[in-house]
C-alpha cells in the first residue's frame, strides 16, 4: 500500500475503538484507526490536529483515506500532479475536506468523501504532470507578511466555515489566457479570458476573485457577480481574521485607487504598502515610501503624495519601522503604519524637525533620530516603541524609559492582559537586565532565549537566565531559582520546528514548569512544577501543556525511538511514532481529556485519553 498499511486492513467503519492498557498512566485509552501511516507529504492533517487524509490502494486503483473511511475509487486521487506531495485541503475543525480526482477523461471534485462534480475533461493522453485544466489557487500574497500559510496552493480552496469549495478550471491550451471558469459549490461562472489566481480568497464565507473578460477589462467578482471594469485590478489583500479585503484598481489615465470591500477611494497615483485593520480600516502610502536619505528632503521632493489613512492624508511618505511578534522578538518586516488589534488606533513616523517621531492616535511624539519598532498591546490600550537618539529609548504610553546600547533593546512583551510589559536592556555602563514594569533587575549574562512570560491573568511573570557556564537562574515574580540550564520541548523534525516557551504558567497562574538535566548521572532530563520534580526521561520534550483547570500537565515524550504520552509524571503506552505536524496535534481537548495522533505498526491512530474526574 504505497510504504504503508494497504487499505484492505483499514476497515470501512467509521472509526474502531479499542481500549489499551495505560501502564502507569490510569486513563481510559481510545485508539480510533485514522488510515495508513505515509511519509512525510503524503497525508494530511487536519488544522485542529484531529483529522487524518492519506491515500491508499485497491490494486491498480487510487483512493483517499479519511479518518478511517474509504473514500471513493479513481484512476487518480489528491495528485498535486508534481507527484511530491497529496493535494488534500480539510476545513479548520477538520469536519469537512476536498481534493481533485481523475475518472477517466473527467476531473471531478470530491468533497466531504463523496464525488460532487466534474470539473473539466480532458483528451486521452494528456500529460496532467505538466499541464492539469485545474491550476492550484496561490494563497501566499492575499495577507499581510508575516501571516502564516502552509502550505500555500491548492487546487480547492474552502472556505473558513469549510461550508463553500472554489475550484477553477481552464480548458485553453498552456500558456493561452482564455476558458478560464470558476465552480463555486459546483456552479459554472462565465467563461472568463483570464483568473489571477494570486488573487483569490474567501473573506468571511463570500468568495472573492480577480478575473479578466474579453474586452481585456478586469472585475472584482463577488460570488457570482462580476463587479466594476477596470484596466487593472492588483494586491487583493484580506486581514488576519478574514473578515474584510482591499484591493487596488486603476480605470484610465487616473491612476490607482484602493479599495475596502468594494468600496473604491479617490484615485490617488502609485499606491504601495496597504495595511488593512481588523475591523476594515486602511492605511497605504503612495509617491515615496521608506526612502533612504533625509525625509524632509524625501517630504520636499515628494509634493502631494504621503501617507493616508482612512482614504485621509495624515503625513507626508510613511518611515518605515518594525513590529515584535508574540514572543516579543522583532521581526525583519517593515511598514508604515501600525493598527492596534481592534483597527481604533493607529501608528506611523512622521519626519519633523530635527529627526522623526512616533505619530499614535494623531499625538506627535518626542523626536529620535529613528523609529525601529511600535507595537500595540493585546487589548489595544497600551502601546510602546524604541526610538533611537545615540542612545536606544523605549516609550510606554508616552513615557520614555532610561537609554540603552544603540541596539540594546530587544525582547518586548506585553501581558495578555496588555497592562504590563517587559523587555531586555543592554547597556556599557549597567549591563544586561530585563525591565519589568520600567524596573529594571540586577544584572546577568544572557537571557534563556523565548523564556520571558507572563501569567493568562498578567499577576505574575517569569523568566530563564544564564549566570554562568554551568548556572542558570528561573526567575519568578523576583524570586531565583538555580539550574544547570533549561531543556526546550521543541519537535525532533523541522524545519520549521514547532518550538514551545521553555518554561510557562499554567492558566490559573498558580503553576510553573520547566525542564532542566539533572546532573546526577540517574535522572536524565527533568520536568518540575514549581521546583518539584515530576517526570525524568533520557529522552526529549514536546507539546507540553496544562489542563485548561490547571490540574494536570501532560507533555509527550521521546526516547529511545519510541514516543508515549506523560500526564502528571505518569506515563502511558508507547507508539513507533507520533505526527508533529502542527500545534493542535496533541493537546487537551478539556480538563480531562487529552488527544494525540500515534503510530503504531504502520497505521495512525487518533489516540484519546480521558483522566477521568
Amino acid at each position: 500500500g504505497g510504504g504503508g498499511v494497504n487499505a484492505t486492513s483499514a476497515p470501512n467503519s467509521p472509526v474502531t475503538n479499542q481500549p489499551v492498557a495505560a501502564g502507569a498512566l490510569a486513563a481510559n485509552i481510545q485508539e480510533t484507526l485514522l488510515g495508513p501511516s505515509k511519509q512525510a507529504a503524503m497525508f494530511v492533517v487536519s488544522p485542529d490536529g484531529g483529522h487524518y487524509a492519506a491515500p491508499a490502494m485497491h490494486g491498480s486503483r487510487e483512493l483517499i483515506v479519511i479518518d478511517g473511511v474509504d473514500g471513493p475509487e479513481f484512476d487518480h486521487a489528491a495528485h498535486s500532479w508534481s507527484g511530491q506531495a497529496i493535494d488534500f485541503v480539510f476545513s479548520a475543525d477538520g469536519k469537512h475536506s476536498a481534493y481533485v480526482a481523475q475518472s477517466g477523461n473527467d476531473l471531478v471534485e470530491v468533497r466531504d468523501g463523496k464525488t460532487a462534480f466534474t470539473i473539466a475533461s480532458f483528451k486521452a493522453g494528456t500529460n496532467l504532470a505538466s499541464s492539469s485544466p485545474v491550476p492550484t489557487i496561490d494563497q501566499r500574497f492575499v495577507h499581510s507578511p508575516g501571516y502564516q500559510v502552509t502550505p500555500n496552493s491548492h487546487q480547492c480552496l474552502m472556505s473558513p466555515s469549510g461550508a463553500h469549495v472554489a475550484v477553477v478550471a481552464h480548458v485553453g491550451n498552456a500558456g493561452e489566457s482564455s476558458g478560464f471558469y470558476m465552480f463555486l459549490d459546483g456552479v459554472k461562472s462565465p467563461e472568463y479570458s483570464s483568473i489571477d489566481l494570486r488573487q483569490v480568497a474567501f473573506v468571511a464565507e463570500k468568495l472573492i476573485y480577480v478575473a479578466q473578460t474579453n474586452d481585456h477589462k478586469w472585475h472584482l467578482v463577488v460570488n457570482d457577480k462580476p463587479g466594476s471594469a477596470y484596466d487593472g485590478l492588483k494586491n487583493l489583500l484580506v486581514n488576519d481574521d478574514d473578515s474584510h479585503y482591499a484591493f487596488l484598481a486603476a480605470a484610465g489615465e487616473s491612476g490607482w485607487s484602493a479599495g475596502v470591500d468594494g468600496v473604491l477611494g479617490a484615485p490617488r497615483g502609485g499606491i504601495q504598502g496597504v495595511v488593512l485593520a481588523s475591523n476594515g480600516r486602511v492605511a497605504y502610502s503612495f509617491g515615496v515610501v521608506g526612502a533612504y536619505g533625509d525625509p524632509h528632503q524625501v517630504a520636499a521632493a515628494c509634493g502631494a503624495c504621503g501617507l493616508y489613512v482612512d482614504h485621509h492624508q495624515v503625513a507626508p511618505p510613511g518611515q518605515p519601522f518594525s513590529r515584535t511578534d508574540e514572543a516579543g522578538m522583532r521581526m525583519g518586516l517593515s511598514a508604515s503604519v501600525l493598527f492596534s488589534p481592534d483597527g481604533k488606533r493607529v501608528a506611523y513616523v512622521k519626519a519633523v524637525p530635527g529627526g522623526v517621531a512616533a505619530v499614535i492616535d494623531g499625538k506627535v511624539g518626542r523626536t529620535y533620530d529613528a523609529i525601529e519598532t511600535i507595537q500595540f498591546s493585546p487589548d489595544s490600550r497600551h502601546d510602546f516603541y524604541v526610538g533611537r537618539r545615540n542612545s536606544a529609548f523605549v516609550v510606554y504610553d508616552g513615557q520614555e524609559m532610561p537609554g540603552e546600547d544603540a541596539s540594546g533593546v530587544s525582547n518586548f512583551l506585553f501581558s495578555k492582559t496588555g497592562d504590563r510589559f517587559a523587555y531586555l536592556a543592554k547597556s556599557a555602563q549597567a549591563g544586561t537586565r530585563m525591565v519589568i514594569d520600567g524596573k529594571a533587575s540586577p544584572r546577568f549574562n544572557g537571557l534563556v532565549p523565548n523564556s520571558m512570560s507572563f501569567s493568562e491573568d498578567g499577576k505574575h511573570y517569569a523568566y530563564a537566565v544564564q549566570v554562568n557556564g554551568s548556572t542558570s537562574q528561573i526567575i519568578r515574580d523576583g524570586v531565583a531559582t538555580n539550574v544547570t540550564s533549561l531543556i526546550p520541548f521543541t519537535t525532533r523534525t523541522g524545519p520549521p520546528h514547532i518550538d514551545f516557551p521553555p518554561l510557562f504558567f499554567s492558566g490559573d497562574g498558580t503553576r510553573l514548569i520547566w525542564a532542566w538535566p539533572k546532573p546526577d548521572g540517574v535522572s536524565g532530563n527533568t520536568i518540575s512544577i514549581d521546583g518539584q520534580e515530576m517526570l525524568h526521561s533520557h529522552g526529549g520534550y514536546e507539546f507540553p501543556g496544562f489542563s485548561p483547570d490547571g490540574k494536570h500537565f501532560a507533555t509527550m515524550i521521546r526516547d529511545a525511538n519510541k514516543y508515549s504520552l506523560a500526564v502528571d509524571g505518569k506515563t502511558g503506552p508507547a507508539y513507533d511514532d507520533f505526527l508533529e505536524v502542527n500545534p493542535n496535534v496533541a493537546r487537551f481537548l478539556d480538563s480531562h481529556t487529552f488527544r494525540f495522533l500515534g503510530v503504531k505498526n504502520g497505521s495512525v491512530s487518533r489516540v484519546t485519553v480521558n483522566l477521568g474526574g
